[in-house]
């Protein structure tokens, strides 16, 4: 049997968490959507990030106007749609109804808060080769108008 050595370092601690040009131009989208100051992001270590946009609308539709929005940016963006996405947990309608398809209670565990968290994931992405021409603040927002109208 021949040997053939150790497998030669293909990553570097840098590299390791260095995002992919698809995931900084997708960053940027939502930077100049939402705002530096509102967006907190955490490479996955794959090329891919984990963003909180800290605070978005949502409507009079519901008790709380805002929430925050926590959502994976894929390391094969723009081949890949932005998903999951979680919101806050106690969001209630004003009319009382449940909210209904597609939101679920969770709890979610990333590396941008120590400490789990409760939420609600929204179920929705995007059918058909088109996601892969919406930015990532269109690819939001379009999620966040389903919430708003539904």
């Amino acid at each position: 049997m021949t040997s053939f050595g150790r497998f030669p370092v293909t990553t570097t601690p840098d590299q390791r968490f260095a995002l992919k040009s698809a995931v900084e131009d997708a960053l940027a989208s939502l930077r100049s959507a939402y705002g530096e100051n509102q967006l907190l992001v955490v490479p996955d270590g794959q090329g891919g990030a984990w963003a909180e946009i800290q605070e978005v609308e949502i409507g009079s539709r519901f008790v709380q106007p805002t929430t925050f929005i926590v959502f994976l940016l894929p390391f094969n963006l723009p081949g890949a749609d932005i998903y999951p996405m979680f919101i806050r947990n106690d969001l209630a309608r004003r009319d009382g109804t449940p909210l209904g398809d597609g939101l679920q209670l969770t709890t979610l565990s990333w590396s941008g808060q120590p400490a789990q968290r409760p939420v609600i994931q929204i179920s929705r992405r995007t059918r058909g080769g088109a996601f892969a021409s919406q930015t990532a603040a269109q690819k939001v927002e379009k999620v966040l108008e389903w919430l708003r109208n539904s």
